[in-house]
């Protein structure tokens, strides 16, 4: 049976085959559940570590205002998601929409936009040149807390089918 979701990243093969068992419209709804579950507890973790990020790194008129990125952060929504594979390897790809310059108080053609100038570093030239070194926040926590999020969605989607197959709704 076709798969309307490619769910190999998950790697449980007995899942996988209950999981085909299952409807399009049950797959999507199913996995989308859980991305949508695994976004929201990395979101909470990213914002718990840019709350700690050393304010002392950037430049005086620079310095990373912790409580607006925490605040504009927390307004952030994700766009999309998916779960997707390549003939090497399986990823999960979550775009998160940022907030706008204006979400910090800064005019819309500031240079320095806090999210990216942060995770990525920041170089401004000019008569007073100076380099900011990045704070990856994002990328660490994603890395740090990975393998984590997928246990705990292969655990979420494990009862999701359960409860599909005991109900016998969404089933093939």
């Amino acid at each position: 049976m076709a798969l309307a979701v490619d769910i190999g990243l998950i790697g449980d093969k007995e899942l996988l085959a209950k999981f085909a068992r299952l409807t399009d419209k049950k797959q999507l709804s199913s996995m989308r559940g859980e991305l949508k579950k695994s976004n929201n507890r990395l979101k909470k973790k990213i914002i718990a570590k840019a709350a700690t990020l050393n304010k002392d790194t950037t430049p005086d008129d620079k310095k990373v205002h912790t409580v607006s990125l925490v605040d504009a952060l927390k307004a952030t929504k994700v766009v999309s998601s998916r779960l997707a594979r390549t003939r090497r390897f399986g990823f999960i790809s979550s775009v998160f929409k940022a907030p706008s310059r204006e979400a910090y108080g800064l005019p819309a053609g500031y240079e320095w936009y806090p999210p990216w100038s942060v995770e990525y570093g920041y170089t401004r030239t000019g008569r007073n040149p100076v380099v900011v070194p990045a704070q990856s926040y994002i990328r660490s926590t994603v890395n740090e807390h990975g393998a984590a999020e997928l246990r705990k969605m292969n655990a979420g989607l494990a009862k999701k089918i359960e409860k599909a197959f005991a109900s016998g709704r969404g089933v093939r």
